[in-house]
């Protein structure tokens, strides 16, 4: 045995009586993470495309993990959103698994658009030795793979001022 290394034990089972086995699979819900300690949350690219933002910044979305908040003024780290209580530059910034860390302003480095994105992971808690910069919490956004297919999307933004809510007049 070694300190920190996961420890395996083979067993041999033997073949028991056969029993009724009543099986319920429920679809969606709260999937339990059985290999490793952290605590995360998971955003798929239709979440990433339906989920409001108002300027379809991926990172906007950070914001709907249980422990984030944006009480940072800072505008640090992935739109200002801190987690866990500490400071929102305390966040690191993921690439398809490579910093992406504005290392000056201790912001997001490169921006995506919202349609490129695939998923959005945030680990909040217990994040194991490969993210080892940060002390808040991970996030790590994976782009879309390509294909030889043309795919496309289109979208609009539209403020109609007439109907803004802060107007004063």
């Amino acid at each position: 045995m070694f300190v920190g290394k996961p420890s395996e034990l083979d067993l041999q089972l033997s073949v028991g009586a056969t029993t009724t086995v009543v099986e319920v699979v429920g679809q969606g819900g709260v999937q339990v993470n059985t290999e490793s300690q952290t605590l995360s949350s998971s955003f798929d690219g239709l979440e990433m495309r339906t989920l409001p933002t108002l300027n379809r910044d991926p990172y906007a979305n950070v914001g709907n993990v249980g422990t984030a908040s944006d009480s940072d003024p800072s505008g640090r780290g992935a739109g200002g959103i801190s987690f866990n209580g500490l400071r929102a530059a305390s966040t690191n910034i993921l690439l398809d698994g490579s910093a992406n860390n504005n290392e000056f302003t201790a912001s997001v480095g490169q921006t995506l658009p919202l349609d490129a994105i695939e998923e959005l992971s945030v680990i909040t808690n217990n994040f194991t030795a490969e993210y080892g910069r940060a002390s808040g919490a991970i996030v790590n956004v994976v782009t879309k793979s390509g294909t030889n297919d043309l795919h496309g999307s289109a979208y609009e933004y539209n403020r109609v001022s007439d109907l803004a809510s802060n107007s004063f007049f």
